[in-house]
């Protein structure tokens, strides 16, 4: 039988894992659409978009266009 440090070890791994997936996922294949200025934008790096605020399927962006700080629906790239 496994101690359980080990199994919390273990579970917390493959629970971050997944969440590092869904969000490589979402960073790939969805960008964001400023309510301001109407600019279409991705975050500049991997990094920054993982550490940004996030409620659900918003994330608090900044605009690299008109600078504005909010909270931004994530939309599907492609059509």
């Amino acid at each position: 039988m496994m101690p359980g440090w080990l199994i919390t070890v273990i579970t917390t791994a493959a629970c971050l894992s997944v969440a590092l997936a869904v969000h490589v996922y979402i960073y790939r294949r969805y960008h964001y659409v400023c309510p301001k200025c109407s600019a279409s934008f991705k975050p500049k790096t991997f990094p920054r978009s993982l550490v940004a605020l996030n409620g659900g399927d918003m994330r608090r962006v900044r605009c690299p266009e008109c600078g504005l700080r909010e909270f931004m629906a994530a939309v599907k790239d492609g059509g």
